[in-house]
């Protein structure tokens, strides 16, 4: 599951500056360029959640009811990162930005990012609110009819932070593959400082060929800056994600199962015919390479504000 950023033209402007010079980022140091995976990214995309268990769009919007509503990320600095051979050695390195989620609030203990709980009472006093209107008081103006004088009081809200919703999706929807073991390379390999990142809100601008990444940086920072660039002006406003189904096609999610046709093989006679050793079977259904957004799918987040329901009038 990833989010796409959509900013407005001249915000795009921007960001097709830095990427699309080639004194900062030369075509000799971008690692497997022709691969939508890799090399430059065109787009400004976020990974939300990984090895999630395959489920149908309506049980994501059902999971999706509550702490689901449009947020806005901020482009913070650029990093770096790598991800690694098997034997250890260097396999590439990613130049990215940092998303900066302003819905994360600070631990007063620690005074570390946290996220806040998933449900939160607003009322003053839990044991009295009701929010009366006593009779003395000027009446409410119901002009708009979104609400009817006998609704109940609106009181708990469900905070919007990325790390909200990503556990209600660990929750609701649960995990069929440890994410750990599907995350992109770069963060689930160890860094030069013997750190592994995780998973990380953030938005890969360039995947290169290894010992690249750090003068590619220094260029981009520097760029910014005598161009009057500023990527900080760049919104990543978020009101839906995207299933990645590019190689799920013809997974059935009812059954668990991908969805194959009667084999067809060849069988031997005299004299006989060997294919591949023994037998060669085709199949109708197969997953190809195709376009990166082929067969992805959206899920619009059902909220609209804090509350986990509408107004009467337009649920």
């Amino acid at each position: 599951m990833y989010a796409r950023a959509l900013p407005a033209q001249a915000q795009r402007d921007i960001y097709d500056t830095l990427i699309q010079n080639n004194d900062d980022i030369p075509q000799q140091d971008v690692y497997r360029p022709s691969d939508y995976a890799f090399g430059v990214q065109k787009d400004i995309r976020t990974v939300i959640a990984a090895g999630l268990t395959p489920a149908q769009e309506t049980d994501y919007v059902e999971a999706m009811s509550k702490n689901f509503w449009n947020n806005t990320f901020r482009f913070g600095g650029f990093k770096t990162a790598r991800a690694l051979n098997s034997n250890g050695t260097v396999k590439y390195e990613v130049v990215y930005v940092e998303l900066v989620d302003n819905a994360q609030g600070i631990d007063p203990t620690t005074g570390l990012s946290a996220s806040p709980v998933l449900r939160q009472d607003v009322r003053s006093n839990r044991t009295t609110w009701a929010n009366p209107i006593s009779v003395d008081q000027t009446p409410p103006d119901v002009s708009h009819g979104h609400y009817l004088a006998s609704q109940a009081n609106d009181y708990y809200v469900y905070p919007n932070s990325i790390e909200n919703m990503r556990s209600r999706l660990k929750t609701d929807i649960g995990y069929q593959i440890l994410e750990r073991k599907v995350l992109p390379g770069w963060m689930q390999d160890k860094q030069a400082d013997n750190t592994v990142l995780g998973w990380t809100l953030a938005a890969p601008i360039v995947f290169c060929k290894p010992g690249t990444s750090a003068k590619i940086k220094y260029r981009l920072e520097q760029r910014i800056k005598t161009a009057n660039l500023d990527i900080k002006k760049i919104s990543f406003e978020v009101d839906r994600f995207i299933l990645d189904n590019n190689l799920s096609k013809y997974f059935d999610k009812t059954s668990q199962k991908f969805t194959t046709t009667d084999e067809t093989t060849f069988d031997l006679g005299d004299p006989t015919t060997t294919f591949d050793g023994g037998g060669t079977n085709f199949f109708r259904f197969t997953d190809n390479y195709a376009s990166q957004d082929d067969g992805d799918k959206y899920v619009k987040f059902p909220q609209v504000g804090p509350f986990d329901r509408l107004p009467y009038t337009e649920r």
